[in-house]
């Protein structure tokens, strides 16, 4: 059984290469485990990596 990470690591990510800091699999990871934790906005998807950052 795939992980989540392993799951959203297969996404093909069409951004610009150079211009991105993060992996799209990150982003998608932890918006969706922001939302698991009742997040609304950015702001709370901000602040969910912030405080979980060590995960």
């Amino acid at each position: 059984m795939k992980t989540l990470q392993e799951y959203l690591s297969g996404i093909e990510d069409f951004r610009m290469e150079k211009k991105c800091s993060h992996l799209l699999s990150d982003l998608l990871t932890i918006g969706c485990l922001r939302i698991l934790s009742n997040g609304e906005d950015y702001e709370d998807m901000v602040l969910f990596a912030q405080t979980h950052k060590e995960f």
